[in-house]
């Protein structure tokens, strides 16, 4: 039963890769189309919420083989296993599928990760709450009270050490808040080091176990990069097409 529950962490692999696929061409065509076509980005949004739904789907029938591994190892004897792990997942899926729109994505890593890089090529400064961006159903109003605002927190592009932009950055996996992995090692010197998040107002504690690499936030800073370069060969621009003319400023007696 260890096996076949570890097995499910296998098929996740093509469907990470089909996120990554979906999220790079919706980014492509944001950065390099000046009139997108809302057909092609609404149908790459529909795909990412697929793999969103197929996520959450082998989760419960992963979810599933691991309760009926601890069921068998505790001793319990169970005549058809594969009939209760079929209705332990279906059970998990259904209650999935009973959620509303926003309660299947808008805390959803991998769509929070998707809108936001989206986001990040085309505005500064962060993301507002995804829920916002996603229209209410009946049902939102209960459950959404509850819900802990993710998508909505405040995205800086900073390291909280150093103030410079985010070199290799790495993410608290207790608070969520992101760092140059250089300086949290330096911060951090041995991998035993607990601290305080070096964030201001924060007083999560975090080691470099906590920390995880954050190639959805690189980019994120590489599109900021880009935007402020550009933003400056603007100004330098502006600046040169100035031209003063002095012999308008002669005084006539």
């Amino acid at each position: 039963m260890k096996t076949v529950s570890d097995a499910w962490n296998t098929p996740k692999n093509p469907l990470d890769a089909l996120a990554q696929l979906v999220r790079e061409s919706a980014v492509l065509l944001t950065e390099v189309a000046e009139d997108v076509d809302p057909t092609t980005i609404r149908m790459l949004d529909k795909t990412m919420r697929d793999v969103v739904d197929m996520q959450s789907e082998l989760d419960a029938r992963k979810n599933a083989a691991i309760g009926l591994r601890e069921r068998l190892t505790k001793g319990e004897v169970i005549a058809d296993p594969v009939t209760i792990w079929e209705k332990d997942a279906h059970r998990d899926i259904d209650k999935y599928q009973q959620k509303t729109t926003r309660q299947k994505y808008a805390n959803n890593k991998t769509y929070r990760d998707y809108k936001e890089e989206i986001w990040s090529v085309t505005h500064e400064g962060g993301m507002p709450p995804l829920k916002s961006m996603i229209p209410a159903e009946e049902g939102d109003d209960s459950d959404d009270d509850d819900d802990v605002e993710v998508g909505g927190m405040v995205v800086t592009f900073r390291d909280p050490i150093t103030k410079g932009w985010l070199e290799d950055p790495v993410t608290s996996k207790k608070c969520h808040h992101s760092y140059s992995r250089a300086s949290m090692h330096a911060y951090l010197p041995s991998a035993r080091d607990v601290k305080k998040c070096p964030a201001a107002g924060c007083g999560e504690n975090v080691s470099r176990a906590d920390l995880e690499a954050d190639e959805n936030l690189a980019r994120q800073v590489r599109n900021a990069q880009r935007r402020e370069q550009e933003q400056e060969r603007g100004k330098r621009n502006r600046k040169g097409t100035m031209i003063v003319d002095d012999s308008d400023d002669d005084i006539v007696e």
